[in-house]
């Protein structure tokens, strides 16, 4: 399940980062879900944050919004159907071998994603480094 995710979440935000635009096609609302993201020791300007549905576990690859951060870590993602729960997820380009190099993943509690449900302000996280074993997901978010 987690690699399925995270495979997702690339795949997502890798068609987003071609130039496909910043949101996906189908029913567009008009809420949205804005905050921060932070990375210890480094800048965050340029990650890519999106809400993808949380339903299908993020494996489409037209995300519901995805936007930039700004240097300050602030985003906003906009078009976003109210009542709709979301998934929103940061992913950090360093190096140019078009691997990410940080990953972060909203969760109130640190260890299940939590959804977000517009309209959402202060939806803040940190990316964490990608190596093996540092991100973990776990099934019991879908459970409501």
């Amino acid at each position: 399940m987690k690699r399925q995710l995270i495979a997702g979440l690339v795949g997502m935000l890798a068609w987003v980062m071609a130039g496909c635009g910043g949101a996906g096609g189908g029913n567009v609302g008009q809420d949205i879900i804005s905050g921060k993201v932070s990375r210890a020791g480094g800048s965050v300007a340029g990650t890519l944050v999106a809400a993808c549905d949380i339903n299908d576990l993020c494996n489409q690859q037209d995300p519901a919004a995805a936007a930039e951060a700004a240097a300050d870590g602030s985003y906003k993602l906009s078009g976003l159907r109210s009542g709709q729960s979301y998934a929103i997820i940061a992913i950090q380009f360093v190096d140019p071998d078009n691997n990410p190099d940080f990953v972060g993943i909203y969760s109130a509690d640190g260890k299940n994603i939590t959804p977000v449900t517009p309209p959402k302000s202060n939806v803040n996280f940190a990316l964490q480094a990608v190596t093996a074993g540092s991100l973990e997901v776990k099934p019991q978010f879908l459970h409501r």
